[in-house]
């Protein structure tokens, strides 16, 4: 067997690997306590190129399989690697499934992303970041927020964020621009901090919880 017998193999999983440091690899690799956010936070950025790419060669290294098959088939040939690339295939297949999951419900990778970052807390951390609202939910204190990077947690995205105290929810509403503190501890993630980004020179402070403990 030579390495051009696996290049349905080779070409699949590749593509599914690069689809998958999007979301679900970095997801990985904070529930296996291997690394923290920051990875996410670069790899992101890429989600436009990688998931397109990922799809074309999983897609490629079944083309390359049914064309060899048929080919074999056609000279009466042994096709060589037969069941590694078919297995290799069927992995590839699952990551990109599982990435294109991710994609495709934003709430449920959010809370996913929570309970990882979650998990990989050993301390009370404080991160700095800007954004723009989307939704408001005041029954379940929740603040939607497509927000920019967060150095050394992660990368720009849409997540909603559970609020230290339901006082941050007032005098905000969808397409305000915001900047606010969020708190990483092993209790979980909160918004303890939110200012209010507007035109004038000075932005109005809706709550700092921090400075009522």
């Amino acid at each position: 067997m030579h390495m051009q017998d696996l290049k349905p193999a080779l070409v699949s999983l590749v593509g599914a690997l690069a689809a998958s440091l999007c979301c679900l690899l970095p997801l990985s690799v904070l529930v296996l306590g291997l690394g923290s956010g920051a990875f996410m936070a670069t790899t992101m950025r890429y989600q436009p190129l990688l998931l397109p790419l990922g799809l074309l060669a999983v897609t490629a290294g079944y083309v390359l399989y049914v064309r060899e098959r048929r080919r074999c088939r056609t000279v009466l040939c042994t096709m060589a690697g037969s069941r590694l690339n078919l297995v290799a295939l069927g992995i590839a297949t699952v990551i990109l499934l599982g990435e294109v999951v991710l994609v495709a419900f934003p709430a449920a990778a959010s809370r996913l992303l929570t309970q990882a970052l979650v998990s990989a807390a050993n301390q009370v951390e404080h991160f700095e970041a800007e954004g723009t609202i989307v939704s408001v939910d005041p029954a379940k204190h929740l603040l939607t927020i497509n927000h920019g990077d967060m150095h050394g947690l992660m990368g720009p995205m849409t997540m909603a964020f559970p609020v230290a105290s339901p006082a941050l929810l007032t005098g905000i509403a969808p397409g305000d621009r915001v900047r606010f503190t969020l708190e990483r501890s092993p209790q979980g993630l909160a918004l303890m901090a939110l200012t209010t980004q507007e035109p004038a020179e000075a932005a109005r402070v809706v709550l700092d919880v921090q400075g009522m403990t």
